[in-house]
């Protein structure tokens, strides 16, 4: 009996695990136009087809100690790199100044040194991209199936087409 009472409390807490958010940057430093996987649980894997991102990946508005990982490759399971980080902390990691080759995903998890690797069915593709133009900082939320199709218009900087779907930031 006393262990199920112990027990519920547990399953709450991981129940109501929050989620986080994770950005692939095109320039090194989290800096220049992005594409976020915001408020993505823990475990789940990000990645971004797009070879333009991942120079720099963000991690953002976890509520527990965790730890973020990023990847080689499209599904979170060939590790380059991560960090630990206290609750409510930031952190951006960048690929070395003499790096020729970007990272392609990134997870979290909480309280662990090191991410579990997730089966593809749990990856997800960026569900916000982001852009600065004319001195203003944008975003669009990412309907789904059109993560290509808005990525090609960043790519291009076609953001007077963007900005018929922005919001400002």
């Amino acid at each position: 009996m006393v262990k199920a009472i112990l027990l519920v409390p547990l399953a709450l807490l991981t129940t109501f695990a929050s989620a986080a958010n994770i950005c692939a940057y095109s320039s090194r430093g989290c800096g220049g136009n992005y594409v976020c996987c915001n408020s993505i649980s823990a475990g789940k894997c990000c990645y971004w087809s797009n070879g333009a991102y991942g120079w720099a990946v963000g991690l953002a508005s976890m509520s527990y100690h965790y730890w973020g990982g990023v990847y080689h490759d499209n599904q979170c399971s060939v590790e380059a790199g991560g960090v630990e980080a206290s609750a409510g902390t930031s952190k951006c990691l960048s690929v070395g100044s003499g790096a020729s080759s970007h990272w392609w995903s990134s997870n979290w998890v909480m309280a662990s040194r090191q991410a579990a690797p997730v089966e593809k069915s749990e990856c997800l593709t960026p569900n916000v991209l982001g852009y600065t133009w004319s001195n203003k900082q944008y975003q669009v939320d990412v309907p789904q199936g059109q993560y290509e199709n808005l990525t090609k218009l960043l790519d291009a900087e076609d953001f007077q087409t963007l900005n018929a779907l922005a919001y400002e930031v």
